[in-house]
């Protein structure tokens, strides 16, 4: 059987057809340069003209703002979890407080998917990443300080202490 190739117009090197691109407008119906280099070339463009970019893609969003929301949300739903940890990291680094970048997997595991205040099993689609000390009163974003609790919990306790921590705050004092 025999191979086909071609010599790849930005490194040189003669390759088989199946690392080039398919490209309907030439003879072979190959790209002039293998994937690599052409990913190369796009990147160094884009990395040259990134105002330019930043504009096209500003007035896209501007033009289809339904479709750009529709992206958005597609997204968002297919990471949710990526998008709520970076959102607390983002929360604890704009009050300067320690945090070690755990994720939610990290305190759903360590919480045992059970809401930390009152018992109840945890849905995993619908659950909220509490701080034990909360960030507000000087807390940390370290895993040892983060639980998960169900939302209406955390709601209601807010930026508080739980009785029992009040308590035993004051016997140390």
């Amino acid at each position: 059987m025999i191979t086909q190739a071609k010599r790849c117009r930005g490194c040189g090197l003669v390759k088989e057809l199946c690392e080039y691109a398919p490209e309907r407008r030439v003879e072979d119906g190959r790209q002039a340069r293998c994937r690599k280099c052409e990913r190369d070339r796009r990147r160094a463009w884009a990395a040259a003209n990134r105002g330019y970019m930043r504009a096209i893609s500003k007035q896209w969003c501007e033009d289809f703002p339904d479709r750009n929301r529709a992206r958005h949300r597609r997204w968002y739903l297919a990471n949710r979890d990526r998008y709520l940890a970076y959102n607390h990291r983002r929360r604890a680094r704009l009050v300067g407080v320690e945090s070690d970048g755990h994720t939610r997997s990290d305190v759903w595991r360590v919480g045992k998917a059970r809401c930390w205040l009152c018992g109840c099993r945890l849905d995993k689609s619908d659950w909220h990443e509490d701080h034990v000390v909360p960030i507000a009163l000087g807390g940390s974003n370290l895993l040892a300080n983060c639980r998960p609790s169900c939302p209406p919990c955390n709601r209601s306790k807010g930026a508080r202490l739980v009785p029992y921590q009040l308590a035993l705050m004051a016997e140390h004092e």
